[in-house]
Order: structure tokens, then sequence, then C-alpha cells
């Protein structure tokens, strides 16, 4: 019998037949799929990144643990995508259509969904069973909507958070993003890590209230200086500000409730700080 039901995912997931799922990069590492209702890391072996793993490969059991835990654009409540183990249960191996195998029916996979419609990639195998010229990772260098979107986006394996049911304490289901499959393996096996949550996801900024408070910190320790002209503060202590192409704060209205005026028109000059990375730091998705 059948343990495992994600009916939200398998109803969002029916709508791609007739339409075509819109990748949103949010800034901050986030990009949100806009038919799934769901956002991923931005970079998909955030693990290694970040320090966690030494390469980002894990168990399967560490790899959840690691999703679980994550705390990550101010949300954690981040997950491994979802498999929807469909008609009988466990994996129903074909070359089409099925939960398990090659071309399988996306409304069964986030990762699967996100590999053959949004990204558009050909499978090792076709619907016949035969091998497919062109399979694997294909970034379009015209489509700036699929694989270029994601940082570290890595040939192998990908764990999802789903455990395979005939044998839920030792397999689980996983996706190979080199060719294209769904199936299922042995939890001990090593395999990389990526992060989703549910909804649409910005990164978190202050309250108005609280940047102000912060602000004015600043000030009495004597780190920030403000006058009639100008004022220098860093961008988080900031609302409504306009940004540059490295995305740090210029120019922007700073609310003055700590003097009581209502709002004050503040020119901020640019602080030395650092802007986060541009994709241009990171290494290419490769074929």
């Amino acid at each position: 019998m059948k343990t495992i039901n994600f009916a939200t995912f398998a109803v969002a997931a029916a709508f791609t037949g007739t339409c075509h799922a819109a990748l949103h990069d949010r800034g901050g590492g986030l990009i949100y799929d806009d038919v799934l209702n769901i956002t991923w890391l931005k970079d998909a072996n955030f693990a290694k990144t970040s320090g966690y793993d030494t390469d980002g490969v894990m168990s399967w059991s560490d790899a959840s643990t690691w999703a679980a835990n994550l705390v990550y654009g101010g949300y954690g409540d981040w997950r491994l995508p979802k498999v929807l183990d469909a008609d009988q249960d466990g994996c129903n191996f074909a070359y089409q259509a099925t939960d398990c195998g090659y071309n399988v029916n996306i409304a069964t996979g986030e990762m699967a969904h996100l590999w053959y419609v949004d990204f558009g990639n050909l499978a090792y195998r076709d619907t016949l069973g035969n091998l497919q010229a062109g399979y694997g990772l294909a970034d379009n260098p015209g489509d700036l909507n699929d694989e270029s979107l994601f940082l570290n986006l890595t040939k192998g394996g990908y764990w999802s958070g789903i455990p395979y049911g005939p044998n839920p304490n030792a397999e689980a289901w996983y996706f190979v993003m080199d060719l294209g499959l769904q199936d299922y393996f042995s939890g001990s096996s090593l395999f990389y890590a990526w992060a989703v949550r549910d909804g649409d996801s910005t990164v978190a900024v202050p309250e108005p209230e609280t940047a102000v408070l912060a602000l004015m910190a600043l000030m009495g320790m004597g780190l920030v200086g403000v006058s009639a002209e100008t004022a220098t503060v860093p961008r988080a202590a900031t609302d409504d500000f306009r940004r540059d192409g490295a995305g740090a704060g210029k120019v922007c209205r700073l609310r003055s409730a700590v003097v009581g005026q209502a709002w004050s028109n503040i020119r901020l000059a640019q602080l030395n700080t650092r802007s986060p990375p541009t994709s241009s730091g990171w290494p290419a998705v490769s074929a």
C-alpha cells in the first residue's frame, strides 16, 4: 500500500502539458519555479560550497539531515526534492511515462520536471530504449532560463528526499543528472544533495524600524557619520534603496523615526562593503 502521496505536487505538475515552467532568479541565490511553486537553491552543490562537506556527496541519511538543518536566505524549511511513487508500489521501470527509468512522467519528480521541462534535456535512452544522441546536461547558450541559471550543477546522482517504498530503511529515490534517469538506490551510496523549499522565496530584509535602530547604534559608536548632505550606512540599514549592477546600495531614503521626522531625504554614500559573487565567478555548467 502506498505511504507517500503528494497531491499538491501532482496537481501542479499536471499543468505542465500546456504550460512551460518559468524559472525566476530572485537574487540572493534563490531560483523560483512558478509552475511547481517551489524555490531551488541556485548553488546545486551548496553543501560543498558552504564547507559543510568536502565534496558534496553524502549518504541519503546525511543528505536529508543537511537539507533539514539548512538555514539560507532567512528560511529554515529546506528539504530534498520530492519523487512521487506512482502506479504500483516501487519502481515501474520503463523508457517513458512511468515513475522510474528514462523519459519519466514529469509529474512524478521535481528534479525530473526541472531536467526535462525547464532544461529541455534528452535522456540517455529514447522512448524505445535506444541510445540517444545529444543526451545529458546540455546548456543552451541562447537560453538564459535553463542550466545557466544555476551554479555547480554536477553530472551524477542527486538524492531525493523520499525513501523507496518497498525498502524504506535501506533505499531511496534519486535522479542522475547526466542521464535523465529517475530510479532508486542503496541509501548508503554517496550522491549529491540539492536543497529546495515550497513556495516563492526572496532574501529576507530587516524591517525599517530595525534598520533605523541599527543605524543609530552605529552612529553612537562613531562608526557611521551623518550630515545634512550625506550619510554612510550599511546597505542592510536602509530601505527603499536602488541598486547598481554589483548589488550595493547607493542612493536611498532613510526613515528617520528617531529624530521625529516623518521622512528625511538623505543622500547615502556607498559603504565599502562586499557585493555578492556574480555568476561569472563560478565554473560554467558542462554538458
